[in-house]
Order: structure tokens, then C-alpha cells, then sequence
């Protein structure tokens, strides 16, 4: 294994396949369903690390999410992460900042990948529905979205774009929450899947060097 390797959360598998240029480039992909726990987030990136031994340079298409990556390094290669929480601003194109400006209180944000991903929300609903009924299933649901009101979807370059969009609706509907919809903008993915790697978009941690959470706010 040489060059580049991305490895990513397969909400941005997409968009990041979309944007790579360089067959230099190699990705691997992990499931969405790991960040219902940041500790098993952490061991599964932790484990794919010892196995990327002699690639260029390793990019995680990841933020902090929750800590998960906070304390993580790799032995063999240099490390590279976006300096963000979380992929919405990968999404938007936009860099972030400690207080996350982009966040607006009260709006859970989707994306294709977000609705297409192991255990999305309307997976999980199904779920629900079939363990404990239709009544039951929708009062976890609105507990689960009690601090929202609104959702917003975040439009790019996802194939089916147009059939997460009718999901989205649909989820808000059930939810009786207002639905939105924004651009999304390629300028950071595409940074993300090509480089420059250049801070204060980027972080790099030479190998042996250990992710931490004030790197994020430096």
C-alpha cells in the first residue's frame, strides 16, 4: 500500500468517491452504526490504523465525533483530520471554529448518507415499529427529537439525492417538525479527498503522535 489513504465514515462515501482525482488515492470505509459509541468508534479506527503500515500519509474523513478520535495515532504513517466536530461542515465546505457558527440550535441535520447508512434513523423506526408497534415506535421517536424543531437536508452530489430528500420529508412529517433545505458545497470534501492539507482547515500529527481534543481549538 502506497500513497494517500482516506479513511472515512461511509456518510461521506459518495461524495468523497465523487471528488477524488488520484488513483494514488485508496479509501476504506467504516459503518455509520459505530457512532452510537464513541468508545467503539475509537477501537474500530484504532484497529484499522495498525493495519495501514505503509501508506504516504493516512487522512481520516472524520471530525473529533463525540471524542472518538481523540487519542488515536499511528505507528507507521503520518495522520491527517479535518479540523471539525462533525461531518455537517464537510457537507456545508465550511471550516469551524470552537463555538461551531454553522450549527443552528434546534435543527438536526441529514444528508444522502445520513439516510442511506447502517441503522439510519428511518431503519431504526422500523425497527421499532416492528419490536413494539406503530404507537410505541413514534413516542420513542418524538422523545428522540424532542430538543428539534426543525430538520434540514443537506443537498451534494449523492446519487439518489432526490429520493433521501422525499425521506427527509417524510421523517419530518411523521415528526411534525418543519423541513429545510440547503446546498451543500464540494470545496471541503474535495480538500478532504485531494489535498492541500493546510491548517487551520486541516490538523497533522506526525506518526507515533496522539490525536488530542485541543488541537481542534488551537
Amino acid at each position: 500500500m502506497s500513497g494517500t489513504v482516506i479513511l472515512a465514515c461511509e456518510v461521506m462515501r459518495e461524495e468523497l468517491l465523487r471528488a477524488i482525482q488520484s488513483a494514488d488515492v485508496s479509501t476504506k470505509f467504516l459503518s455509520m452504526g459505530l457512532h452510537v459509541s464513541p468508545d467503539r468508534l475509537r477501537t474500530a479506527l484504532r484497529d484499522e490504523l495498525e493495519v495501514i503500515r505503509d501508506a504516504e500519509q493516512i487522512v481520516l474523513g472524520f471530525g473529533l465525533c463525540g471524542a472518538a478520535t481523540e487519542g488515536l495515532s499511528s505507528a507507521h504513517c503520518p495522520l491527517i483530520i479535518p479540523r471539525v466536530h462533525d461531518c455537517i461542515p464537510l457537507l456545508l465546505g465550511r471550516t469551524e471554529v470552537e463555538d461551531e457558527p454553522h450549527l443552528e440550535k434546534g435543527t438536526f441535520y441529514l444528508s444522502g448518507g445520513w439516510m442511506e447508512g447502517e441503522r439510519t434513523l428511518v431503519s431504526e423506526h422500523r425497527r421499532a415499529i416492528t419490536k413494539f408497534g406503530e404507537k410505541r415506535a413514534l413516542r420513542i421517536l418524538n422523545t428522540m427529537f424532542s430538543p428539534y424543531k426543525k430538520i434540514r437536508f443537506i443537498r451534494t452530489d449523492h446519487p439518489r439525492v432526490a429520493e433521501r430528500e422525499n425521506e427527509a420529508n417524510g421523517l419530518a412529517a411523521i415528526l411534525n417538525l418543519s423541513a429545510e433545505f440547503t446546498e451543500g458545497d464540494r470545496t471541503y470534501i474535495s480538500r478532504l479527498a485531494n489535498g492541500p492539507y493546510e491548517a487551520p482547515e486541516f490538523l497533522r500529527f506526525q506518526k507515533g503522535v496522539t490525536i488530542t481534543a485541543s488541537a481542534f481549538r488551537a
